[in-house]
């Protein structure tokens, strides 16, 4: 063989599995639906507590700003006695569990068959995860965090049940938290259509909102 034909073969090699590793390093990751989030968690809290029910969904951007990021998720499951099952993991696919809490607190959850269905009735009304409801939110989002100076790094809650029923009328609904340096918008987020309902400085009044928030 041609000694210089070699060590181009060499190089070119090399080359193409530094672009290949680069490439590798670079890459959109695969991240799971909120269908695959919800069957995930609920697979891994059942084996802990098969009469465990969802009652909270929490999450943030693991990597801000980028909205593509994966999310860092947190499902807490009610148990009959009122502690929780506790899952923290990322919507990767596959998904990256970061620590499970198998036991923990006590919630205000009643451990009534009733409450336990109007859990899991809420819960088959939510169409969108928490990707959809900051995507939904992201004009505003961003024109607060660039009005405040401060990093793109929205933060979700998933509220269902009695409680929520009562403030807003639906039986489950996000609400996308952008902090900024000296305030806090918070906007709450139809689950089932997407739709934004209402956009206020203060938790309470976000519920307190008659009319539905405009776009800026």
């Amino acid at each position: 063989m041609n000694p210089s034909f070699g060590r181009i073969v060499i190089v070119c090699a090399m080359a193409l599995l530094v672009s290949t590793a680069c490439s590798s390093q670079t890459q959109t990751p695969t991240l799971l639906s909120w269908p695959e989030q919800v069957q995930f968690a609920t697979e891994a809290a059942q084996q802990i507590d098969p009469a465990a029910v969802l009652d909270t969904v929490g999450a943030h951007l693991d990597q801000p700003p980028a909205v593509e990021a994966p999310l860092t998720l947190t499902f807490a499951f009610a148990r009959p006695k009122g502690a929780y099952i506790e899952l923290y993991f990322l919507d990767t696919d596959p998904p990256t569990i970061q620590r499970i809490e198998p036991d923990i607190g006590r919630g205000e959850v009643d451990d009534s068959i009733r409450e336990q269905e109007r859990l899991r009735a809420a819960l088959a009304t939510v169409n969108i995860g928490p990707r959809e409801a900051i995507r939904a939110t992201q004009v505003q989002g961003e024109a607060f965090v660039a009005e405040q100076g401060s990093l793109f790094n929205p933060r979700v809650e998933l509220f269902m049940g009695k409680s929520i029923q009562k403030l807003v009328g639906l039986p489950a609904v996000w609400v996308v938290y952008y902090v900024g340096d000296t305030e806090t918008l918070h906007i709450s987020v139809n689950p089932t259509t997407g739709e934004v309902l209402a956009v206020a400085d203060d938790f309470l009044e976000l519920f307190g909102a008659e009319q539905p928030a405009s776009t800026p």
